[in-house]
């Protein structure tokens, strides 16, 4: 189903789809087509693009963003602290507590589901 995405200041618009434990986010950010995917216990989010990006998430435990394809690729270590979803059945909040690379990085999306228009 349509959805609307905000993150940060940001709105984006995609597809929205439940899935046994989690759900499935097709959505476009700027330009670039992104899918960020939920089982319940790890969160997993790709970029695609001219630089493609694939992180995930999943709490208290260290993984890896991988930046780029191919020959030019690198990794960034993740430490998640806490992963987050709160869904009322019409809006889903995401929050995601980290150290990305060392550095402190706390990210909030909402999804709001059945938003169609660009308003």
């Amino acid at each position: 189903m349509k959805c609307k995405v905000k993150i940060g200041e940001t709105d984006c618009f995609g597809e929205f789809k439940r899935e046994s434990y989690g759900f499935l986010l097709n959505y476009l950010f700027g330009n670039d087509p992104c899918r960020l995917q939920y089982d319940g216990y790890t969160l997993i989010h790709e970029k695609r693009g001219e630089i493609p990006v694939r992180a995930e998430f999943c709490e208290g435990r260290s993984t890896k963003c991988v930046i780029g394809d191919g020959a030019l690729t690198g990794e960034v270590d993740i430490e998640t602290r806490s992963v987050l979803v709160r869904d009322d059945g019409k809006m889903i909040i995401v929050s995601v507590d980290s150290l990305f690379g060392g550095e402190p990085k706390f990210v909030e999306m909402e999804i709001e589901i059945g938003e169609s228009s660009h308003d």
